[in-house]
Order: structure tokens, then C-alpha cells, then sequence
């Protein structure tokens, strides 16, 4: 019964992410149903049973063969870029996190998928009906299932860490990497693609063939430059975005040193996720807190939502003959580097500062930033 239940809750996430979120309420009466459905089924014999799951089953032996061909067997070339990330990310991680908490981490996304160790019960379970010899059938099926299992999850994850898949609310990490991967093609109303294409790197020869023809639809195409002309190798880059450049928004644009219920950055990382913005750059004077907890829940904050912390936006001025000022301006930036290096930020702003002789900020934009310096 934990088998199936588990299967089933999974199987209705994966569904379920092909459907506005407002579906969401069926989802728990359509997985109960299925429950009671297999149970039914069950009752009625092994045979039975297998008649009926058998095309589900293969069904998904070829969607996977196809999810993990593809995102592995088409971005092989980023394998020493992903490694380099993974090793440069686990050192980070531990010399921040420390290697018990890395380790909780760990211990977690084991247990999440350890839903998958019911399957090799059931066959305990079921070493009675099996075929005489029945320890070594036993044992050959559990070798198979073993080396599926194996091969399955480490080609799925090596499939997102090469095509960059990061989490979004509501969907599965399967349903994001099947996007990717599929480009913009329909099938019928479900985009299993959205918003990319295929051999986006193509030169002259392929451009001048196909003509820049891109999927659309079930039976409909739409128009359109696919390919670059830029030069004669063909790069089959699956998953590549149409809009290559990736737009990212800093805190300051919600709260803008004004709106009170905006300030807190989690709210405003949510928001950003919400928009659809591709990352997020913190600004320093928004933060409220500075201890590390603080800092890690951020970072987790973002995780989850599938955007990366892109910047960290620093106030200071070194624009003063007072030589205390300046040293003391010098130490707050050496902190936001450390606060930055914390939060796993790759970039940090730094502001000269101004004189401060302008009257106000509206002459200083005025003068296009240009302004006389203090006397001495």
C-alpha cells in the first residue's frame, strides 16, 4: 500500500504540473481515486494487473530514455562547466555552512527520495510468486531494478545540472527539464515547450534549408529566425531561451527607500519569482539583519524559488579629505564583501560616492553627476 500511495502522490504532482495551479483541488481526489482504483485492481490478480500497468510502464521507460538522451546527450559539452560549479558550490557551501549542517541537507534530499526503496520491498514481497529458481530470480530482478533506479536518477540529475533547471513553485523538476528540452512545440493545448528552439547556433547552410521555420502547434508553425548566420558550425543547443538575455531586479525597486510593507527582501523575493524575473540583487541598506542565520534563510529563500542572488548593491564614499572617513568607508566595504561572500553573491556594487556640494540630488542629475570637489 506505501508503494503505491507514494507512486501515486508522485505521479499526481507530474500530471498535475501540465495544469493552471487552479487545479490543484482535484489533485487529491483524482489521486485517491487512483489509489482506489490499483487497489481494485490488484484484488483481481497478478496477471491482471500487469495487463493493465504494462503500457504505463513503458511509457515511462521511453519518455525518460528520451528526457535523459536528450538534456545529457546534447549539452555533454558543459560537462567540465558543471563539474567546475559543483566542486566550486560544495566548497563554498561547506566553508559557510559548515559540513554537519551540509550534511543535514543531504540527509534530507535522501530521505525525500527514499519513497523509491517500496518498489524493492514489493519484490521482497513477492518473491513468493516468482519463478522457481526463485532466490536467483529474486536476486536478478533486484540487480535490474538497482541498476535502473541508478541510472534513471543519476541521468535526470546530471540532466538538470546541464541544462540549468532550477525549481518553480507548483512545478515538478521533471515537468521544468521537459520544457526545457521539448522547445515550443504543442501537443494540442499543453505547451510541452515554451519558448525555445532547436540548433539555435546553425549557420548558412541549415538556415538557407530550412528557412527559419520554428514549431508552434499541433498542425501550425509560425515564422521565424531560429537559426543565427553568424557563422558555419552547427551547434545543436537544445532548450536555448528566446531571450537570451536574462533580466534580473534589485530589492530597491519594490521598496525604493519608502514603501514600509516592501522592505523586507524575502517579500521581495518572492515577488521577483512571482514576475518571472530571473534573478535578484539585494540592496544592503534594505537588510534589517546581518547575523547568518538571517543570511542563510535568505539564500534558501531564493533556492527554493529557482532564482539566483545576482548582485549586492553597497553604499559608501571614499570622496572626502577626512582620512577617518575614508579608513571607516573602507572597512564597511571589506564587510559587504564578507556579507556578499556569505550569501553566495558573485557581484557586488561599489559607489565612489559624490562631494555632496550639489544643493540636492535634482542638481546633481542636472550637472549629469558632475560637481566641484570640497576645498583641501
Amino acid at each position: 500500500m506505501l508503494t503505491c500511495t507514494t507512486s501515486v502522490a508522485a505521479g499526481g504532482e507530474a500530471i498535475f504540473s501540465n495544469f493552471p495551479r487552479d487545479w490543484d483541488v482535484w489533485k487529491l481526489p483524482v489521486e485517491l481515486s487512483a489509489i482506489a482504483a490499483l487497489t481494485i485492481l490488484n484484488l483481481r490478480g497478478v496477471k491482471e494487473s500487469i495487463r493493465v500497468l504494462l503500457p504505463i510502464f513503458l511509457a515511462f521507460l521511453l519518455t525518460h530514455v528520451i528526457l535523459i538522451g536528450g538534456s545529457v546527450g546534447f549539452h555533454l559539452g558543459r560537462a567540465d562547466e558543471v563539474a567546475r560549479n559543483v566542486s566550486n558550490g560544495l566548497s563554498h557551501d561547506l566553508g559557510t555552512m559548515g559540513f554537519i549542517a551540509l550534511a543535514l541537507l543531504f540527509l534530507r534530499a535522501y530521505s525525500l527520495g527514499a519513497g523509491t526503496y517500496t518498489g524493492i520491498e514489493a519484490v521482497s514481497n513477492g518473491l513468493s510468486i516468482m519463478r522457481e529458481p526463485r532466490v536467483l530470480t529474486g536476486k536478478r530482478t533486484m540487480v535490474y531494478m538497482s541498476t535502473s533506479l541508478a541510472v534513471t536518477a543519476g541521468g535526470i540529475i546530471l540532466g538538470y545540472l546541464l541544462m540549468g533547471v532550477q525549481p518553480v513553485p507548483g512545478k515538478t523538476m521533471n515537468y521544468r527539464l521537459a520544457e526545457m528540452l521539448a522547445g515550443a512545440f504543442h501537443l494540442g493545448p499543453l505547451p510541452v515547450g515554451r519558448g525555445k528552439k532547436y540548433l539555435s547556433g546553425a549557420g548558412k547552410v541549415v538556415n538557407g534549408f530550412l528557412g527559419g521555420w520554428q514549431i508552434a502547434g499541433t498542425a501550425a508553425y509560425r515564422t521565424g529566425p531560429p537559426f543565427t548566420i553568424e557563422d558555419s558550425t552547427i551547434n545543436a543547443n537544445l532548450g536555448e531561451s528566446l531571450r537570451p538575455n536574462r533580466i534580473a531586479v534589485s530589492t530597491y525597486s519594490y521598496w525604493q527607500f519608502r514603501n514600509k510593507e516592501l522592505r523586507d527582501i524575502e517579500t521581495c523575493i518572492d515577488l521577483a519569482a512571482e514576475q518571472g524575473f530571473d534573478g535578484v540583487e539585494i540592496l544592503h541598506r534594505q537588510m534589517q539583519q546581518e547575523d547568518n542565520a538571517y543570511l542563510q534563510r535568505l539564500k534558501r529563500r531564493a533556492f527554493l524559488l529557482g532564482l539566483p542572488l545576482i548582485g549586492f548593491s553597497t553604499h559608501q564614499t571614499f570622496l572626502t579629505p577626512d582620512a577617518a572617513e575614508r579608513q571607516r568607508n573602507v572597512e564597511h566595504t571589506i564587510h559587504c564583501i564578507e556579507l556578499a561572500y556569505a550569501l553566495g553573491i558573485p557581484t557586488m556594487r561599489v559607489n565612489t560616492g559624490t562631494w555632496r556640494t550639489s544643493k540636492n540630488f535634482d542638481e546633481l542629475m542636472k550637472n549629469r553627476g558632475i560637481e566641484p570637489p570640497k576645498e583641501g
